[in-house]
C-alpha cells in the first residue's frame, strides 16, 4: 500500500470515529481526542497539508488519465508518442 493510500485510509478512519474517541492524525500520526463530528486532524496545519497533498495527487492522476485516453483513442497516430 502506498503512503498516499495509507494517508487516505487513516483520514477515513478518523472521520468516521465517534465524538470523544481517540483518533490518529493522518498527517503527523499523533493521537488526539475528536471533539467535533467533522474533525479528522489534530491541527489546521495538518488539515492544510492533507488537502494540498490530496489536490496535487488528484492533479497528477488527471494528467495520467488524459495521457492514457490520448494514447488509446489514437493508437495508430505516431505523433501521440512524441510526448513520451
Amino acid at each position: 500500500m502506498s503512503e498516499y493510500q495509507q494517508m487516505l485510509d487513516d483520514y477515513h478512519i478518523a472521520k468516521n470515529l465517534d465524538l470523544y474517541s481517540i483518533a490518529i492524525c493522518p498527517i503527523c500520526r499523533t493521537q488526539f481526542i475528536k471533539e467535533r463530528a467533522d474533525q479528522a486532524f489534530d491541527s489546521k496545519e495538518c488539515q492544510k497539508a492533507f488537502w494540498n497533498t490530496n489536490k496535487s495527487q488528484k492533479h497528477n492522476m488527471d494528467k495520467v488519465l488524459k495521457i492514457r485516453r490520448k494514447v488509446t483513442s489514437s493508437i495508430d497516430d505516431v505523433s501521440v508518442y512524441k510526448d513520451f
